[in-house]
């Protein structure tokens, strides 16, 4: 686990903003820190994410745009958000909010074995059940990763973590920064990633899922490493899902 620039505490600060206690870190890595706690309506899940001064005002509407989208969507296969985002020092240092605690485990600690053909259904299907959310609102998810799949304790699948998703209707944060060191920085965590999107399209969703469905090729699939996908790749996987 990566260590994280997020403090003990700024996570403290975070928690009493919000009305949490009982704080445990879960994950840390680079400018982001992902802790249990318990909220205003029990276990939640506290997120704080440092606006990085290079990143400016872009940082700040990412995060933003995060919860916005969680807000709007009420689905059982979308993470769902239990606060406002608030905003820590001044001038603003990191963003922070509650969401959903979801028990269960990744798709990342299920992939090696095969599947049988009833838990791949619903798998798919749970999935772009999710993602329809998502694109009925005019937003691409772009790192539909393993580690952004949570498998319930009760078998449901559940998509988190639309941090890099991709508005349509609003402008593009990382145009001039595509192929800079923001989109450098998160592939180096993302199996999957993240390519551009041509606007009204959701290719990159689609094919993430064509991806990430390897569960029922068994054991000899290349879980490890997936390979860049490519544009006739992605050609071929628009409109499948």
């Amino acid at each position: 686990m990566a260590a994280s620039a997020v403090s003990d505490e700024l996570l403290a600060q975070a928690a009493v903003n919000l009305g949490a206690s009982d704080v445990g870190r879960l994950n840390d890595g680079g400018q982001k820190a992902v802790a249990k706690a318990i909220g205003p309506s029990g276990d939640c899940i506290l997120k704080v994410v440092l606006v990085d001064a290079a990143a400016g005002a872009h940082a700040l509407e990412r995060a933003r745009r995060e919860t916005q989208i969680l807000a709007e969507i009420v689905s059982r296969h979308v993470v769902k958000l239990h606060s406002t985002m608030i905003e820590l020092g001044t001038p603003v240092i990191a963003v922070a909010w509650l969401e959903e605690y979801l028990d269960g485990e990744d798709l990342i600690e299920n992939l090696g074995t095969q599947w049988p053909w009833d838990q791949v259904e619903a798998f798919i299907s749970q999935v772009a059940a999710g993602l329809r959310e998502f694109h009925d609102r005019r937003v691409a998810h772009r790192d539909l990763s393993p580690k952004n799949l949570r498998k319930r304790s009760d078998g449901r699948w559940v998509i988190i973590d639309p941090g890099l998703a991709r508005f349509m209707d609003l402008p593009a944060l990382s145009r001039r920064q595509g192929r800079g060191e923001l989109l450098r920085r998160w592939r180096s965590a993302c199996p999957l990633p993240v390519v551009p999107i041509k606007s009204g399209r959701n290719v990159v969703d689609g094919h993430a899922l064509l991806r990430v469905r390897k569960p029922w090729r068994g054991p000899a699939a290349p879980y490890g490493v997936w390979p860049e996908p490519s544009m006739m790749s992605a050609k071929r996987a628009r409109g499948r899902v």
